[in-house]
């Protein structure tokens, strides 16, 4: 099986598959809130696509207290095995 894993910040037509993801593996939010989280800080909310499927997210938000860092709010990936993706340590690791 061959994986062709893209990491990438989200763009709208993910809008919908990423907040059901986030729902299914972390956060069961409305979609204004996600939307309104999301188009805040667009550049702060990554998606991994194997092909057209979604299979992890990553999101947060600029710092309250030190504006050079981002707070980590939330992390995903789906890990079913017949994918072969797993999560070792503090990398994804591609099998």
């Amino acid at each position: 099986m061959i994986i062709n894993l893209v990491i990438q910040t989200i763009e709208k037509e993910n809008y919908i598959k990423a907040h059901l993801f986030q729902c299914e593996y972390l956060d069961n939010e409305s979609f204004n809130v996600f939307l309104k989280r999301v188009e805040s800080n667009p550049g702060l909310y990554l998606i991994a696509m194997d092909d057209e499927e979604l299979v992890g997210v990553c999101y947060g938000s600029p710092s309250r207290k030190d504006e050079q860092a981002i707070q980590l709010q939330g992390i995903a990936v789906n890990l079913d095995v017949k994918k072969r993706i797993r999560q070792e340590g503090n990398w994804l690791k591609i099998d």
